[in-house]
Order: structure tokens, then C-alpha cells, then sequence
């Protein structure tokens, strides 16, 4: 539904015509579709019960949060393409491709390639875990710059009300579901304290037997669910699948 709106007050800001529509039109589209499924994509990670629930799972909502990450990635890297293609054979690379003095123009450029380098090292360089999430997490930097050109500059987004104030709350709830994971997430939710009763290694896999400390903080589990689990004091959390749950001891 939300895409479809989006669409909609896209369609409507320019009034296209299907005979009409030209390499800018795809580059304008592209780009607001690219932040709008990154800004979703945020929304899903905040691991917020009523969220998994909508999706049957935090499982399944860390699938969609992976496919939609994805989506936007190619819709946000085509935005320049068809902006080059569109004043082809003008020499345009300098243009879209490098900051100048107009901020709006270098909040997008330097967005396209802060994304572009943390997904080279989150997808295509096995990274320590800890690393691999410390530059996940500057993903939200893109946002910010991203969020940043789409406003200032003049496009559809600025010269079309209802399209500006929708993409306006699009940009606004990710940057908050960004802070609320990164920096409140792990204040307002109160742990669930366990103690490691059993360990062993085999094949390389790491088997935990735990149990709560109080009847109080002991959590129902199916084989198959998983949860993320930190040693304390670090908060460098892992995800460990349940194997199965005995009583009080959970492997």
C-alpha cells in the first residue's frame, strides 16, 4: 500500500504521460523509491514486537528488512545512471558523480558512495562480526544525506507538496528508528538475564546451555526460533538459534 502511494504522488507530481516519460522521469522515480525502501528497511530493524507480529516473526521480518535493503540499493544506484543517460552524450560523469558547490547536490553524491563503500565491506569482505555491525550502523548516515538532497533539492519532492511532506515522514521515521536502535534500544528494553550452565564446540559450532537467573526472567521458546544473545558487559550480541528448551535450561 505504502509503495503504491508512493507511486501515486510520484505520478501526480509530474502528471505523466506514458508517451512522455523520459530517462529524468525513471532517474526522479528511482531515486525517491531508493530512499523511500531504505527508510523501510530501517523501520524494520527496530525489533519492535508489534512489528514481528505484523510480519509472523522477527525472523521473517529480518528477510524482508534483507530483500528491501536490496531493492533500494538498485533503485538508488540507478538514479545516477539515468541522469548521465538522460543528458547522454553531455559529459555529465563530473556532475553527478562528484560533489560541487551546491550542498544538495554533494549530500547525494556523498550518500551514493558512503552506501556503496559500506556495502562493499557489510556483504564482499568477511569483516570480524563486531567491525561488520560498526559499519552497518553508519548506514544511517546515508539516510541523513540522502534524506538531506531529496529535500533540498528542486525536484518533484520540493515543488509537490503531498510528495515532499510523505517522503518528509518517511525520512523522519527512519532517522528516529535509527536512534531508537542505536543509541535507546538497549536502555528502554530490560534484558532477560541468563546464565551459561554447559558450553561445547563441535564442527566449529558453538553449543550453549543456559537457564534464567529468576523464574521470573525465563522466556518460552520453540525449537528453530532464535535470540540474540550478549555476554555481559559487552553489548556485542550475537543470534543463536533454540535448539530445544528443557525445563529451565534452554541449548
Amino acid at each position: 500500500i505504502t509503495s503504491l502511494v508512493t507511486l501515486a504522488l510520484f505520478l501526480l507530481s509530474k502528471y505523466v504521460d506514458p508517451s512522455e516519460i523520459s530517462w529524468l522521469t525513471l532517474a526522479q522515480f528511482s531515486g525517491i523509491a531508493g530512499l523511500f525502501y531504505l527508510c523501510w528497511a530501517f523501520l524494520l530493524s527496530i525489533r519492535h514486537r508489534k512489528i514481528e507480529n505484523l510480519f509472523s516473526g522477527l525472523d521473517k521480518v529480518y528477510k524482508i528488512h534483507h530483500l528491501l535493503g536490496g531493492i533500494a540499493y538498485l533503485f538508488i544506484i540507478n538514479h545516477p545512471l539515468f541522469l548521465i543517460l538522460n543528458r547522454f552524450p553531455q559529459n555529465t560523469l563530473k556532475l553527478y558523480l562528484l560533489p560541487s558547490d551546491t550542498p544538495s547536490y554533494s549530500f547525494g553524491v556523498l550518500a551514493f558512495y558512503l552506501l556503496n563503500l559500506l556495502l562493499i565491506l557489510t556483504i564482499f569482505i568477511n569483516l570480524p562480526y563486531k567491525i561488520w555491525k560498526w559499519t552497518h550502523e553508519w548506514i544511517g548516515l546515508v539516510v541523513l544525506l540522502s534524506g538531506l538532497h531529496s529535500l533540498l533539492i528542486i525536484s518533484d519532492i520540493s515543488r509537490y507538496a503531498p510528495l515532499r511532506y510523505w517522503m518528509f515522514f518517511w525520512i523522519l521515521t527512519a532517522l528516529i528508528s535509527y536512534l531508537y536502535k542505536r543509541f535507546f534500544y538497549y536502555l528502554l528494553q530490560k534484558p532477560n538475564n541468563y546464565q551459561i550452565v554447559d558450553s561445547e564446540t563441535e564442527k566449529g559450532i558453538l553449543y550453549l546451555t543456559v537457564k534464567p537467573k529468576t523464574s521470573s526472567q525465563k522466556i518460552l521458546f520453540y525449537p528453530g526460533q532464535f535470540a540474540f544473545l550478549s555476554l555481559t558487559p559487552s553489548r556485542d550480541e550475537h543470534p543463536f538459534t533454540i535448539l530445544s528448551q528443557k525445563e529451565d535450561d534452554v541449548i
